[in-house]
């Protein structure tokens, strides 16, 4: 029984319209005796068999290109998924690998002058600049007037961050005093030259900062230049 359910739906269409055009090409018998009705079905075989047959094999192309629509379809999304998958992995990849590395954050030295001027005192900062953080952080300072060399390392600075160097501060500086600041500074993403220089000039102090990437066999950049 559900064998001949599926015969039907699946060929159910395919047998009627295989019965309607045959008799359309078939006289029908005058009489029902025996040989007319077998002249008539060996008339109608023949069409029978050839359309029933072009009919099924044509349903099945219908079948088979939907199937194979679908499949695309399906593909298509698949490859969709699949894509965006990538992409989203590769972007948490690469938004891992900058916060590692740092990629183009980089920190840099700003002076303040404390209160009151007349003292002459400048107190130093290790600010951030970029989204990422700076690790492996290590400072040199060569003072060209009192040729001094100081050190200083951090193991890092995050967004935000103002670290104050008590080691760099600085005092008595006056007109015939200035400030003439070299730094070297090496980070996990880079080698940086930083100078400051600053001039007592017309009762205020005039500051100047230019802060350079250093790249091996190239002339550095200039990526950072602050006056006042």
């Amino acid at each position: 029984m559900k064998v001949t359910k599926q015969f039907f739906k699946e060929f159910g269409i395919q047998f009627i319209l295989s019965i309607l055009y045959s008799l359309s090409m078939v006289e029908l018998p005058k009489n029902l005796e025996f040989e007319s009705l077998k002249l008539f079905f060996d008339k109608i075989l023949p069409f029978f068999g050839a359309s029933f047959f072009f009919l099924s094999w044509l349903s099945g192309q219908v079948i088979r290109i939907r199937k194979t629509i679908k499949t695309e379809e399906k593909l298509t999304d698949i490859e969709s998924l699949i894509t965006k998958t990538v992409d989203a992995s590769v972007n948490r990849i690469e938004t891992l690998i900058d916060f590692v590395t740092g990629k183009d954050s980089y920190c840099y030295i700003d002076i303040v002058a404390s209160l009151p001027y007349e003292g002459g005192q400048f107190i130093p900062f290790l600010l951030h600049s970029g989204s990422n953080p700076v690790y492996n952080i290590n400072i040199e300072l060569e003072d060209k007037i009192e040729k001094k060399f100081k050190k200083k390392n951090y193991e890092e600075i995050n967004k935000g961050d103002v670290l104050q160097i008590n080691d760099f501060v600085t005092s008595g500086h006056s007109e015939s005093k200035p400030i003439r600041w070299h730094f070297f500074i090496n980070s996990r993403n880079g080698k940086f030259r930083q100078e400051i220089l600053v001039d007592f000039m017309e009762s205020h102090w005039k500051k100047k900062i230019f802060l350079y990437k250093m790249e091996e066999g190239k002339e550095d950049k200039l990526i950072l230049k602050h006056t006042n």
